[in-house]
């Protein structure tokens, strides 16, 4: 007989690329039959888990903010439909295995849980907002499995919550990662040809990417890509540096269609919080999982990862000539770091891990 695993999700799937992860590798196991309750209606996602025999429950469609009202409703979804309707489809579920994703998930449903054994996946140490963590405390230590994703953050909450053992470290590694480079995209003629340096993620300015336009723009031979979500700060790096080709936010997994291109990854974080020193980013692995080397920062969340391995080089990414002498150097040995960043991915074994958790689920 499967198993039957329920997840628990408040929000949209295709925001969080690590669930998606769990849920790739669960089901080439055969091993087990899933439901999934996630708030917000994802239609691409229900095109890929629906025909494989995932049965999701949604709710409501976020909608486009455009001014206060649209926010206001929004909110409302998120915080009380989930609350009240999760619960009571959860109890009509015969599950075997509950597994909450995310702590911001968990906060909404704590009478639920105060009666029920569940795994909970915290993905981020939230060390900026007390209120949340105040919410969280009893949630954590109730827990029966907890899922930390990256080694640091562990042991951060481990002390927080004073837990009687340390959460399980499950990395934000994609589960299927199509390896091969210059994947089919309406994106492949613009990018095809080129030394890609790629940035992809959040664009804002507390990510401070103007020394490597700066630097990167003063290299001939390459060319500046920025994938993501961004606004005033974007408009501002293209003014300032025209080569720049910007490509906005593609839902994961197609967005590796695009990393697929990069010679060159970036990967950078602001001393802003424990939170972002000890970064557990997804797309260290993502490029790692195209042989990619990186250009990352000096904090200790890729100094443990993208430094350990050799897989590129950390510095201080808000100096333009440092950022051009590491790309040199990069190229120079790209083979070898190259090859060490391929190795990195191999060496996070996904399957183990998750078989960690349930079997520590089952005790």
């Amino acid at each position: 007989m499967k198993k039957h695993i329920l997840f628990l999700h408040n929000g949209r799937m295709s925001a969080l690329p690590p669930f998606l992860a769990l849920l790739d590798y669960l089901l080439t196991t055969n091993l087990y039959n899933i439901s999934i309750i996630s708030s917000e209606i994802d239609d691409e996602i229900d095109i890929i888990y629906k025909p494989q025999g995932v049965k999701i429950i949604r709710y409501y469609q976020r909608e486009v903010p455009k001014g206060i009202f649209s926010r206001i409703r929004n909110r409302y979804k998120s915080g009380y439909v989930f609350s009240q309707k999760a619960p009571c489809d959860a109890r009509n579920i015969e599950y075997d295995i509950l597994w909450v994703i995310s702590e911001k998930t968990a906060i909404k449903i704590p009478k639920f849980l105060k009666e029920e054994k569940y795994i909970l996946s915290t993905y981020e140490l939230n060390d900026k907002n007390p209120k949340l963590l105040e919410k969280m405390k009893p949630i954590v230590s109730s827990a029966k499995v907890n899922v930390a994703c990256e080694y640091n953050r562990s042991q951060i909450m481990r002390v927080w919550f004073k837990l009687k053992e340390t959460p399980i470290v499950l990395p934000n590694k994609p589960y299927n990662h199509p390896l091969e480079k210059e994947l089919p995209s309406k994106y492949s003629e613009k990018l095809k040809g080129k030394k890609i340096i790629l940035f992809q993620g959040h664009i804002t300015i507390d990510r401070n990417l103007d020394a490597v336009c700066k630097a990167v723009s003063e290299l001939s031979d390459y060319t500046l890509v920025l994938m993501g979500d961004g606004g005033e700060y974007v408009d501002f790096l293209k003014k300032k540096f025209p080569s720049i080709i910007f490509i906005d936010y593609i839902k994961a997994p197609y967005h590796l269609n695009i990393t697929s291109y990069a010679r060159i990854g970036i990967v950078t974080y602001e001393y802003f919080s424990l939170n972002t020193i000890y970064c557990a980013p997804n797309k260290i692995w993502e490029y790692s999982g195209f042989s990619i080397p990186m250009l990352a920062n000096e904090i200790p969340g890729l100094q443990n990862t993208v430094e350990r391995y050799n897989a590129g080089l950390c510095l201080d990414m808000n100096d333009s000539n440092s950022i051009k002498s590491a790309i040199c150097r990069i190229e120079e040995q790209y083979d070898v770091f190259s090859k060490n960043a391929k190795k990195m991915y191999d060496d996070c074994d996904t399957a183990s891990i998750v078989e960690d958790i349930i079997d520590a689920y089952n005790k």
